[in-house]
């Protein structure tokens, strides 16, 4: 209502062109737009109409059961797409926890997906594997996405 503090879970994409920023209710919602926009083919834009036909269990019910029909129905997906998103997706969603709670215990599984990603980052910047977990671990309380995990390892690796 008026007046009622929000908090919204954002995701920015910066191109050379533009910069978008997109806002969630939830970081379930979040993060499987995250995950969605992963696949070849698929942008934010796509993403965010497939989440707005959908929601989240839906569309997980519907990767998992390879229902490509109930996918093509949403607009702006066509049937590769559709066939792409369930063999792409499946592995992706395989432990995202349906029911009640809907897809909320798939952010322990995004959790997991952004410190591998900031964990690959500091080896492809020529740190050790083993120098990269520690850093990793010694901060990933501390940050909730994986440029946030990069900079906090980042500072603490060089003040070290």
């Amino acid at each position: 209502g008026p007046g009622e503090r929000v908090l919204l879970h954002t995701h920015l994409v910066v191109r050379e062109d533009v910069q978008q920023l997109y806002g969630f209710h939830d970081l379930p919602s979040r993060d499987l737009f995250r995950t969605l926009i992963k696949v070849n083919g698929v942008g934010p834009k796509l993403a965010l109409t497939i989440l707005s036909g959908m929601d989240g269990d839906q569309f997980v019910r519907c990767v998992r059961d390879g229902n490509v029909v109930a996918l093509v129905s949403l607009p702006g997906v066509g049937k590769k797409t559709a066939e792409r998103l369930v063999i792409e997706m499946s592995d992706r969603l395989k432990d995202w926890d349906l029911g009640e709670g809907g897809v909320a215990a798939a952010g322990a599984q995004a959790v997991q997906d952004y410190l591998a990603e900031a964990e690959a980052a500091l080896i492809a910047l020529g740190y050790k594997p083993t120098e990269a977990s520690k850093a990793i671990s010694a901060v990933s309380a501390e940050a909730d996405t994986t440029e946030g995990v990069i900079r906090l390892a980042l500072r603490n690796m060089v003040k070290a």
